[in-house]
């Protein structure tokens, strides 16, 4: 295999442990976001609750975290497409999941 497959693969390797840990990010952030839900179902009357201004920044903050996290997935995905094409044009099968 030449210098170059290896160099490819192991782009690919790493770009694939980046997109499983991208996935397992936005999973944890859209467990936040539900609990962030059950905050905002308070009354927001009582002492000790989080204030509705307080709560719409923290909804808007795991929001935009998750638009972004999702934005840097896609970029993920393409790196890893852009990846396996060039593994194929040296003829090699593109890599399966994390590999």
């Amino acid at each position: 295999m030449s210098d170059r497959a290896d160099y490819y693969k192991k782009l690919r390797t790493r770009a694939s442990n980046l997109r499983t840990e991208l996935d397992d990010g936005i999973q944890a952030f859209m467990t936040v976001d539900r609990r962030v839900d059950e905050i905002g179902k308070a009354d927001f009357d009582e002492p000790g609750e989080l204030s509705t201004t307080d709560y719409d920044d923290l909804k808007t903050c795991v929001e935009k975290v998750l638009f972004y996290a999702r934005m840097a997935e896609k970029a993920s995905n393409d790196h890893i497409s852009e990846l396996d094409r060039e593994l194929r044009n040296l003829g090699l099968e593109p890599l399966s999941g994390n590999a």
